[in-house]
């Protein structure tokens, strides 16, 4: 299958690696780096630094790894081009623009996939969804992430916790919020009509790492082994044209984001 790579930071690497793993994979990579000076892909990939040059190359299927306010411009011209598309999280930016997305790859019939891996994970899937309370934290130092060109957001960041939070939920809750304790710290308030509740945890300026959730039914701890699997399993359903995370989930994400800026 013939692939196109866009955006070789370390989640973009990360995919090709995998990539190579399978095996089968013709791989072209794009990365506005190709050719500075100093910096190498380090992978034994063609790269090239101009994107246009993807859409020559035919691709199958692209990955788009870029910073999430370059996502929705990159998926239009490939879902124009009927290309399949792995966008990593967040789906967008705002709601509009996922919705947009959503719109234009309904019109040309093209599968669009989301990248949250934890939704892959055996036991994100078995954890129990006949809860009432849900307790879901992302606790980490984000200074020690690898530097980028853009300004973290923390909620789109972190929009991973609120996947989990709908995926368990199974449905959208009518009600959203978002309590800031610093720009680092916050905790994002759900509820739904049945009388669910959730909050989440985001921190960004904790001194290690922890990611976890409790409800009164049931708990799940990260495990970076099950998580390492996640990317590769998520990678083999996307390219079989089974998405484990579609559009659909990625615009209810930003939905969720959406609501709580509203309520703040």
């Amino acid at each position: 299958m013939r692939i196109g790579v866009i955006g070789l930071g370390s989640i973009g690497k990360r995919h090709v690696t995998n990539l190579l793993e399978m095996g089968g994979h013709e791989i072209l990579g794009c990365d506005a780096r190709v050719g500075q000076d100093g910096w190498t892909v380090g992978l034994p990939i063609q790269a090239v630094s101009d994107p246009l040059i993807v859409w020559d190359y035919k691709p199958e299927v692209v990955l788009i790894c870029t910073p999430p306010s370059s996502h929705i411009p990159i998926a239009l011209q490939a879902i124009r081009n009927l290309i399949s598309v792995f966008i990593e999280k967040p789906i967008a930016v705002t709601t509009f623009e996922a919705d947009n997305l959503q719109h234009e790859a309904n019109f040309f019939g093209v599968n669009v996939a989301v990248g949250y891996q934890l939704l892959a994970c055996p036991s994100i899937q078995r954890f129990p969804k006949d809860w009432t309370n849900l307790h879901i934290w992302d606790r980490q130092d984000i200074a020690m992430w690898p530097k980028a060109s853009y300004a973290r957001d923390l909620l789109l960041d972190f929009s991973h916790e609120i996947s989990m939070a709908l995926f368990w939920a199974g449905s959208m809750p009518s009600q959203a919020s978002i309590d800031w304790e610093s720009s680092v710290r916050c905790m994002v308030h759900l509820a739904w009509t049945d009388g669910r509740t959730a909050r989440i945890e985001l921190v960004g300026d904790f001194k290690g790492y922890e990611r976890g959730a409790i409800s009164d039914r049931g708990s799940w701890t990260f495990d970076r082994e099950e998580n390492d699997e996640a990317y590769r399993t998520e990678l083999r359903a996307f390219l079989a044209g089974t998405p484990i995370c579609t559009a659909g989930h990625g615009l209810s994400v930003i939905q969720i984001l959406g609501k709580a800026h509203n309520h703040e």
